[in-house]
C-alpha cells in the first residue's frame, strides 16, 4: 500500500508536469493564431504537439508511479495547468505572442523562399499557353 507522502509526492510531480505542459499548449495556441498555415498543415502541427506531449506525460507517470494510472494523477495534471492559466498565463502572454510572431515571420519567409524555385520550375517547364482566339 502506498503511504500518503508518496501519493503527495506523485501528485506534486504531476502538478509540475501540468505546469510544464500548459505553456507548451499556450504557445501552440498563439502559434495557430500567427502562423500562415491552415487546413491539413494545422492538423499536422496539432498532431506533432500531441505526439510530443503524450510520451512525456507517460514517462512522468512511469517514473513517478510505475505506470499506474490513478485519478489523482490526472487531477494533478489539471491542477498544474489550471495554476498556470490562472496565475502565469496573463504574465507570459506578451512574451509568447512576440515569440510566436517571430517564429511566424520565419515560417513565412521560409515558405516564400521555397515557393520561388517552385514557381520558376513550373513556369519554365510548363507548356506554352496558346494565344486567345486559336
Amino acid at each position: 500500500m502506498i503511504v500518503w507522502w508518496e501519493q503527495a509526492q506523485q501528485f506534486l510531480l504531476t502538478v509540475a508536469m501540468g505546469l510544464f505542459l500548459a505553456p507548451v499548449f499556450h504557445f501552440h495556441q498563439k502559434n495557430v493564431n500567427s502562423f500562415p498555415i491552415k487546413g491539413i498543415w494545422l492538423r499536422i502541427l496539432d498532431l506533432a504537439i500531441w505526439l510530443a506531449a503524450i510520451p512525456l506525460v507517460f514517462w512522468v507517470l512511469l517514473r513517478t508511479n510505475q505506470g499506474e494510472i490513478r485519478f489523482f494523477l490526472f487531477l494533478g495534471l489539471l491542477t498544474g495547468a489550471g495554476l498556470y492559466f490562472a496565475f502565469i498565463a496573463s504574465r507570459s502572454n506578451y512574451y509568447l505572442e512576440s515569440m510566436s510572431y517571430q517564429i511566424g515571420k520565419v515560417v513565412r519567409k521560409t515558405g516564400l523562399f521555397l515557393s520561388v524555385p517552385r514557381r520558376w520550375v513550373t513556369n519554365r517547364f510548363s507548356p506554352p499557353t496558346p494565344p486567345p482566339g486559336e
